[in-house]
């Protein structure tokens, strides 16, 4: 999880996205291995202040413009967003933050080990 020190972070267009979601700098965060891959989105392992974390960073055949024409993902994208900023559980992971670049990218805890 991050360092209690972290510098305080924006709420911008993911509180109107996903409620609590805190909108992530892309430039604080830093790429490492690809870890996983789905039909929409790649997740990579990286770093956002000297904290391991897990990266999802939507395909270009779904950038953010599709995602906020497309229904279906507009659906999707936000759900995921609304869900994950609402829930606290030990068993499950912890959203860190959302980045509105193109490619959009949900930056999550990251759970070494596979799925």
């Amino acid at each position: 999880q991050p360092p209690e020190t972290l510098p305080p972070l924006q709420v911008g267009a993911a509180a109107e996205v996903a409620g609590a979601a805190l909108e992530i700098d892309e430039g604080d965060l830093d790429f490492h291995e690809i870890v996983g891959k789905g039909s929409t989105a790649e997740v990579y392992r990286g770093i956002w202040f000297d904290s391991e974390v897990a990266i999802k960073q939507i395909l270009p055949l779904c950038d953010l413009d599709s995602l906020f024409t497309s229904l279906p993902h507009h659906v999707a994208f936000s759900r995921e967003l609304e869900i994950l900023s609402k829930i606290e559980h030990d068993n499950l992971v912890k959203l860190f933050g959302v980045c509105f670049s193109s490619p959009p990218r949900v930056v999550t805890e990251y759970c070494g080990g596979g799925t």
